[in-house]
């Protein structure tokens, strides 16, 4: 792998010089792209024992690598509290709430930092979704209120959003977009409306029925914010639900997504749904499937 090669590189470099600082922050660049955590804490402690200065990034990096290990990101905790405390800034908080595997573990840290700022908050209602508690949220919730964080960004509500469409109940998640149609102080982003419209995919019982209609709304509404493929993969996979009935309109998406984006490669996500949805063998080029749909 790329992190086993760059640390054979890492061991035959021993030069004890300022620049190993920043060879080290590379490789744990690497690692947390990774999600390589043992070899990040590994190298964190190494660089600390050759008494090379240890920076936030080093820390940043390492903790990006940890995630979701509550084990791993508390010896990175652990290791800033015992050799230096400043370390630990807002940022390196929020990624160390956001990276933990159980909403216990996030939670915990949370309480214990006392934490007051919008984007800890995300990070912890991040961890609640992973965590897939809907009870959570409202834990949360009522922490937010006793910290007095009133107001809160759209993305801290995409969050809940997403821990109710993924829930049993994914109705839930109609409820706090209503809410934050509501507010004035918040306007729903490109995640809103895709959670959205994922949300209508679950309820979708049948082509053409009321879900269904409004995923295809949502998708129009939304289509002036969008600057991915993803809003075109979240409708696509409600026209895979209904395979082959909407084979059609996979159809005639396909042919949307690249006219919007000027490109014949499609994304994977994207690829994939379609041909659940049409029933055709996959192809790589939208050139290919357009002949395909007219033979």
């Amino acid at each position: 792998s790329g992190v086993s090669v760059c640390r054979d590189v890492m061991n035959v470099y021993k030069g004890g010089n300022p620049a190993d600082v920043a060879v080290y922050l590379k490789y744990l660049e690497i690692c947390g792209e990774a999600k390589a955590g043992k070899a990040a804490v590994a190298a964190l402690m190494e660089l600390h024992e050759r008494n090379l200065v240890v920076t936030v990034r080093h820390v940043y990096h390492t903790m990006m690598a940890c995630r979701y290990s509550d084990l791993l990101v508390e010896k990175v905790v652990k290791f800033c509290e015992t050799t230096d405390a400043s370390l630990l800034t807002p940022i390196v908080r929020e990624k160390a709430i956001g990276s933990c595997e159980t909403f216990e573990a996030a939670f915990n840290y949370a309480r214990r930092w006392n934490i007051t700022s919008s984007r800890h908050f995300i990070a912890l209602m991040y961890a609640t979704g992973r965590a897939g508690d809907v009870s959570n949220v409202k834990t949360v919730e009522n922490f937010r209120e006793k910290q007095q964080v009133h107001k809160v960004p759209i993305a801290y509500f995409n969050q809940i959003m997403k821990v109710y469409k993924d829930s049993p109940d994914p109705a839930s998640a109609l409820s706090i977009y209503d809410a934050i149609e509501q507010q004035r102080n918040l306007s729903p982003d490109i995640f809103t409306y895709n959670l959205l419209i994922l949300t209508y995919v679950r309820l979708s019982t049948a082509p053409s029925d009321e879900p269904f209609k409004k995923a295809e709304s949502t998708f129009a509404r939304a289509l002036p914010l969008c600057t991915t493929p993803h809003l075109y993969t979240s409708l696509m996979s409600l026209y895979a639900k209904h395979a082959p009935k909407s084979a059609s309109r996979a159809g005639k998406l396909l042919e949307a997504f690249q006219t919007a984006f000027k490109r014949d490669e499609i994304p994977t996500p994207l690829h994939n749904e379609y041909v659940i949805a049409t029933g055709r063998p996959g192809h790589v080029k939208i050139r290919e499937i357009r002949g395909n749909i007219r033979r």
